[in-house]
């Protein structure tokens, strides 16, 4: 793990999970302990909050009530068991541990695998220790992941023994524990069977074979597989078994070699390789359009084509693509002659087609490449008999074939930063990626990490010589999609390549598909869809399984999808201008939903549009807005950037509360600026107002006092041209701390004053909020005694812990400790109730300072303690101060 520094550190999960860093072994134990194995499992790949929240908790009722919090601190606890933040990224979308071989013992094991010879595959299995992820308790991980790394585990063995047997070597002891430990496995009874009567054993192998007849038919009530039983009957005939590898028999028949050319400098993809079987069997590998499928099943199979001596068949079903895809009698004349068979012997039949296909090919050892399918049905007649390694590809999932037939499925994503950069290097040259390599970091983003992407953009760049990436990316390379035409080849033209998937959908999914393009963010859920269209959940949840199902959409965890960013761009191209703002309708809509629950007595002049989703509660409402904030601040930027000025400023409007709430600074601070924008460009007064209030906030809190009393005082001067008096309230309200950050008191309390005045119609919760900034103010100016009265008068009017948080500041002004601790505990307890968590940790290290100076150190530092870890968890610089005090604490 280069981004470590020097630390070497080793992480084992092939057996109990163990770490070390520079060799001395890491504690790790609990729920932190599981975190780290699920990411590991998944190393070099960013894992959502949702899944970790199944790996930790499995269902939603033993999840905590803050699942998110949780995953926060057992992160927190794993940086700290490691002496370094790095080790655990926080990236969007979720969490990530990058690793490689020196450091993963599983990408070790399947680097060893996809190698493939003897010496190899000795080693990737003998760096399993026991079962994968022991120690971990995890009931998701247990049922989810490790039935996939015990079949990766088994396979080895399996090619393993392959490659022992061709080589003329018996290891009988190892498989008689195979056959103990893993009894159902047919394949481990085969190997042993075959190694016993290479031994000379024959009543030994036939003995193998009754026991595992035996077995099977106690623990599962079937025979034997066919492989099995034509084994037993060629040692009863004596027959002399060769090798997996054995030369093809001399009997005339025909021996195709139909492979495309093998991909020149195949770079990457050694873990789906090493995913990959290799023995007889049916495989299918899936995913969407450029990712790669044809190219790794071809360069498979030149690997692996000499343990198949009768021939390597290939067939483009041109399932997408121009025309109609190939119908089943072209594509089994096409089959039938590969193997030796005239036109003028094919019978008429169809089904007599078939059947001749698959009696020519039973017995023999043949790759398979059915390339390009569309559909189970078009695929199912073409399967050889048995012997022969299948390779299928789709764009589409072929569910069938994998419930009826067994086949093995691969979903091919798309690449992992590593495999993409040298796919990149090997297109443009090593030297121009190592001097840019935050210019190759683009690159790749631009293309999506999807293979063909990378290829064509790199001969693209190829013509640039020595030109550094970034220029290249921010100079010649056009917008959009039209980078990534050669112009002389539809096949690398990706509007072409797209096209034949989207042309597949039926008519809903297809006008879901482009509504979607229109979507600011990085991932959406149902709710999005059932929006855009007007339709039931139900409904939207088929149609994007569809979309899933045609790998035109990512499912992130149940319920979330996404694009990738080129499908994003074909998908708006195919939109246009013309429904380009039903998703940021949308996400106003369902802002001002969430919105109206929390404050249903705002004012909010110039918003006229109406709720988008029914929400129920503020529950509900929070729940939304923590799962959708990313996407309603992309909103934001996107509208102001393409001058969709109205979305612009209502949705960072009805954003402004959570987001404050959260404590999040810099969305607060991005989305104002943008909605400030977009409002002066519109000449709304009413949104001007809105923005240059909710502007002042950020830069307020963010320390920056002279640009927020200008907003402040801006907005004054415009709620009093508007005779908006709750708005003038407001405004000066918000004044009064900047005046007094910059020593100007006395302005402070005027503005304190005509707030009052301005305030006199005013609810009670907004009467509160006056009289407590009045209180403030008494206290900076000095005077305590009035700040206690106003601050009471605030906390009669609506009890909140602003006003006891005041109380106990002037408390302590007047010396009167122990009432200001017990105001101090009364606020922490507030801001605890309503998750404001900011808030919370203020008045906890307010409360640490007044336990320090009753000479309760104790108290002190648990309150303090309590500060810092909240504080960290936000972000906040204050933590660093805080744990000065606590190494450092004033006599």
């Amino acid at each position: 793990m280069g981004d470590t520094g020097r630390m070497a550190l080793d992480f084992r999960i092939l057996g109990p999970v163990e770490a070390t860093v520079d060799g001395t072994p890491v504690s790790v134990t609990g729920q932190p302990l599981t975190l780290l194995g699920g990411l590991l499992v998944h190393a070099n790949t960013t894992v959502s909050i949702g899944r970790i929240e199944q790996w930790l908790w499995d269902s939603d009722d033993t999840a905590p009530k803050r699942a998110k919090n949780a995953i926060q601190t057992y992160v927190m606890r794993l940086r700290r068991a490691f002496g370094d933040d790095r080790v655990v990224r926080t990236v969007a979308g979720g969490y990530r541990v990058d690793a490689d071989e020196s450091s993963l013992d599983l990408l070790r094991f399947e680097s060893l695998v996809a190698r493939g010879d003897a010496r190899s595959l000795t080693e990737a299995v003998e760096l399993w220790r026991g079962p994968a992820l022991a120690g971990v308790t995890s009931d998701a991980l247990e049922r989810d992941e490790v039935p996939r790394l015990v079949e990766q585990h088994l396979d080895a063995w399996e090619r393993l023994v392959d490659t022992l047997l061709a080589k003329g070597e018996t290891p009988v002891g190892e498989l008689r524990r195979l056959t103990a430990a893993h009894p159902l496995r047919e394949r481990f009874w085969e190997q042993l069977v075959l190694a016993l009567h290479r031994s000379g054993r024959q009543a030994d192998a036939l003995a193998a074979y009754r026991r595992a007849a035996a077995v099977l038919a106690e623990e599962t009530g079937l025979d034997p597989g066919p492989a099995l039983r034509a084994l037993q009957e060629r040692v009863l005939a004596g027959d002399v078994l060769v090798s997996p590898t054995a030369a093809p028999a001399t009997d005339g028949r025909v021996v195709p070699h139909q492979l495309p050319n093998d991909v020149v400098g195949f770079t990457g993809r050694v873990a789906e390789l090493a995913a990959l079987p290799t023995d007889p069997g049916l495989v299918v590998v899936e995913g969407t359009a450029g990712v790669g499928k044809t190219s790794l099943v071809v360069h498979l199979a030149h690997r692996v084509a000499d343990a198949f001596p009768d021939g390597q068949v290939y067939l483009n079903l041109r399932g997408y693509g121009p025309g109609e895809p190939r119908e089943r009698h072209s594509s089994l004349d096409l089959l039938l002659q590969s193997v030796g068979l005239r036109p003028d012997q094919l019978p008429a039949d169809v089904g007599a087609r078939e059947s001749l296909w698959r009696s020519r090919t039973t017995g023999r050892r043949m790759i398979v490449v059915l390339d390009n399918a569309r559909s189970t049905t078009q695929v199912r007649p073409l399967l050889p008999g048995p012997g022969s390694l299948v390779l299928v590809t789709s764009r589409t999932e072929l569910r069938g074939l994998v419930a009826r037939e067994g086949a093995r499925r691969l979903t091919l994503t798309r690449m992992a930063r590593d495999d993409a950069r040298a796919l990149l290097a090997e297109a443009v040259g090593e030297e121009r990626v190592g001097a840019d390599p935050a210019g190759a970091d683009e690159f790749l983003a631009r293309c999506a990490h999807l293979p063909l992407a990378i290829r064509v953009l790199g001969e693209r760049a190829s013509r640039f010589g020595s030109m550094p990436l970034s220029r290249f990316l921010s100079e010649f390379l056009p917008a959009g999609l039209s980078g990534f035409d050669l112009s002389d080849d539809d096949e690398t033209d990706l509007r072409a390549v797209f096209a034949p998937s989207y042309e597949a959908l039926c008519e809903s999914a297809a006008l879901l598909f482009r509504l979607l393009g229109g979507h600011p963010g990085p991932d959406f859920g149902v709710g999005v869809a059932c929006g855009l269209l007007g339709e039931s959940a139900e409904r939207a949840r088929f149609l994007l399984g569809e979309l899933v199902r045609a790998h035109l959409l990512e499912q992130l965890e149940p319920h979330r999808y996404q694009f990738h960013d080129l499908l994003r761009e074909y998908a708006a191209e195919l939109l246009g201008d013309e429904g380009a703002t039903a998703a940021l309708d949308w996400y106003t809509g369902a802002a001002l939903a969430a919105f109206q629950l929390f404050y249903p007595h705002s004012n909010l002049a110039g918003i006229d549009i109406e709720p988008t989703v029914e929400l129920g509660d503020s529950q509900a409402a929070t729940e939304w807005f923590e799962r959708e904030w990313g996407n309603a601040v992309a909103g934001v930027r996107y509208a102001a950037a393409h001058g969709h000025d109205r979305q612009a400023w209502q949705l960072t409007r009805l954003l402004q509360p959570f987001l404050g709430a959260a404590g999040n600074l810099t969305d607060l601070l991005a989305t104002h600026t943008a909605g400030l924008a977009a409002a002066r460009r519109l000449n709304d007064p009413h949104a001007i107002g809105y923005m240059v209030n909710g502007l002042g906030v950020v830069r307020a809190r963010l320390g920056r006092y002279g640009e927020a009393i200008e907003c402040f005082e801006e907005r004054v001067t415009i709620a009093r041209r508007l005779g908006d008096r709750a708005g003038e309230r407001a405004a000066l309200d918000n004044l009064i701390l900047p005046y007094q950050r910059v020593g100007r008191y006395r302005a402070a309390l005027r503005a304190a004053r005509q707030a009052m005045l301005a305030g006199r119609a005013a609810t009670p919760d907004k009467r509160a909020i006056t009289l407590n900034n009045l209180a403030e103010a008494y206290l900076l100016a000095g005077r305590p005694d009035r700040a206690v009265t106003e601050a009471a008068r605030a906390y009669d009017q609506v009890p909140h812990g602003a006003s006891s948080r005041v109380l106990g500041l002037a408390y302590e002004a007047l010396g009167e400790l122990p009432t200001s601790a017990d105001h101090l505990t009364r606020a922490i307890a507030f801001f605890h109730d309503k998750g404001a968590e900011l808030d919370e940790a203020e008045s906890l290290r307010l409360l640490g300072r007044v336990r320090r100076r009753l000479g309760d150190a104790q108290g002190a530092e648990k309150a303090l303690t309590a500060a810092m870890t909240r504080y960290r968890r936000l972000g906040y610089a204050e933590a660093d101060q805080i744990l000065a005090e606590l190494l450092h604490p004033a006599p």
